[in-house]
């Protein structure tokens, strides 16, 4: 497991084709013991880079990118004084 970004630790964000299977993942994985952790599942609660890159133009990915990295920004302001940070991307997200 790569451990590159402290914060980031133990985490993995999965793009899936259809919401069944996403759904199906979330269903057989959720609680399962991974390393000695149990992992937590849960949709993000934006759209991914590559959910943009797929459903979208070269420009709307450009843009979405701004607008996400704009966002993060804020959130690590508003981190230091006490905000949430938020995820990214219709996908679903495993964190043990």
């Amino acid at each position: 497991m790569a451990k590159k970004n402290v914060k980031a630790r133990g985490q993995a964000f999965i793009v899936f084709d259809e919401i069944e299977s996403a759904q199906n993942a979330i269903e057989e994985l959720q609680g399962f013991d991974l390393s000695g952790k149990e992992m937590k599942l849960d949709y993000a609660k934006s759209r991914s880079d590559a959910i943009v890159q797929a459903e979208g133009t070269e420009e709307e990915l450009e843009t979405h990118k701004r607008a996400r990295k704009a966002e993060k920004g804020t959130a690590h302001s508003q981190s230091a004084l006490g905000g949430l940070n938020t995820d990214d991307g219709y996908r679903t997200q495993a964190s043990p």
